[in-house]
């Protein structure tokens, strides 16, 4: 995922796309068989400022948004060998941010019981995001790959309580503190 650089994307979109075609060609001429770009999943409200400016949040978007658009057309460019995922949606509520999602299989589940899925800083996923976000992935690569089917119970493993990874850019940020 490089929506990191979305800004240079958006300044710059025709070179941008170049250069992400040109690390792609990279790649493929040194043997790896194919590349995945997954959609970058919007964000809410940016709750790492103190003062936002009132057109932030739709620049935010309009920037992911533009990313997204220029990964997505690189499967058109090499057909067969880069495949775009839309599972961007995966983590959203109706389309929508949310930092709470119900259960998975239960919608109507009362909110005491919905799952945190992305951290307080609105942008980065908890463990209940990044399970939904690696499931959906699972499934449109399953798609076209010969993948064996996961353990029963991936999403409950030691990963969720044991998640280094997730305490950037601060620990304790997956609170438990239903709405």
């Amino acid at each position: 995922m490089w929506s990191w650089d979305n800004g240079l994307a958006s300044q710059h979109p025709v070179a941008y796309r170049d250069e992400l075609a040109s690390v792609v060609r990279f790649l493929l001429a040194r043997g790896v068989e194919g590349v995945v770009f997954q959609q970058f999943p919007r964000p809410g409200p940016d709750a790492q400022v103190t003062v936002n400016e009132p057109d932030y949040l739709a620049r935010v978007i309009s920037l992911i948004d533009g990313w997204n658009s220029i990964a997505a057309s690189l499967a058109s460019v090499f057909p067969g060998r880069v495949v775009y995922v839309p599972i961007g949606d995966s983590i959203l509520l109706h389309g929508r941010f949310s930092d709470w999602l119900p259960p998975e299989g239960r919608p109507n589940a009362p909110p005491s019981q919905w799952e945190r899925v992305r951290m307080t800083d609105n942008v980065h996923f908890c463990p209940a995001g990044a399970a939904r976000y690696a499931a959906a992935l699972y499934v449109d690569l399953r798609s076209f790959l010969a993948l064996p089917n996961p353990s029963a119970t991936w999403w409950e493993g030691a990963w969720r309580s044991n998640y280094v990874a997730y305490e950037y850019p601060t620990p304790a940020v997956c609170p438990n503190d239903h709405p």
